[in-house]
């Protein structure tokens, strides 16, 4: 094999390596427990809609009110939700500092509406970057977790029942977790060492030109 072939395979495989590399990296978690062990902030909604680290909103606007009212009085913690004033819609959350790893409880997934799921969408600087999703068992009740970890910074998330429009119910949710992320997007040791090796192979066929 001539250096021109290595380098070609080289490229080929430095190519796989970076864009590998590049991709992100969501992996959903399904308890609180499963969450990154950074620090992390955990918002209630039982003084406030909202808290430090992170904005809360929908095309109606947002609000707290009683789990009795919402879901049945079953809640997470305490008996205040947050909820939209309209329905059906999103809720977003848009975090002060970008997070890796972001859990949530739903609810007011009364029988009525049927088999439904929920989802988080995930959004980094650049748009949606995944989405993680989770059947609603129909019990009224805030009581599902839907959560996950990623490699990439995260600066929104958005909760959905079904696409967003099709689910006739409130979105309700309860005790969001987030934490504030490390820096992301390091490139793997595995990606610097291909990268060194094209340095280093184009740099031979350079020298190896000019001795021609």
């Amino acid at each position: 094999m001539d250096i021109r072939t290595s380098l070609v395979t080289l490229s080929a495989v430095l190519s796989l390596g970076v864009s590998s590399m590049c991709q992100a990296a969501i992996v959903q978690v399904f308890d609180s427990a499963s969450l990154s062990p950074d620090p992390f902030r955990l918002h209630d909604f039982e003084t406030i809609t909202g808290g430090i680290g992170a904005t809360y909103s929908s095309g109606s606007g947002i609000r707290t009110v009683s789990s009795g009212g919402a879901s049945s009085g079953v809640t997470t913690s305490g008996v205040n939700v947050l909820t939209t004033n309209g329905f059906p819609e999103p809720i977003n959350i848009t975090f002060d500092a970008p997070a890796s790893s972001v859990g949530l409880f739903f609810g007011n997934d009364e029988p009525s509406a049927g088999t439904f799921d929920a989802f988080l969408d995930i959004y980094d600087a650049t748009g949606l970057i995944g989405s993680v999703s989770v059947t609603a068992n129909g019990n009224d009740f805030v009581d599902q977790f839907i959560g996950f970890n990623s490699d990439e910074l995260v600066t929104e998330v958005s909760i959905r029942y079904g696409d967003g429009t099709d689910v006739a119910l409130f979105t309700v949710i309860d005790d969001v977790q987030f934490n504030v992320a490390a820096d992301a997007d390091v490139p793997e040791p595995a990606a610097l060492a291909l990268l060194g090796l094209g340095f280093v192979g184009l740099g031979y066929q350079r020298r190896k030109r000019q001795a021609i």
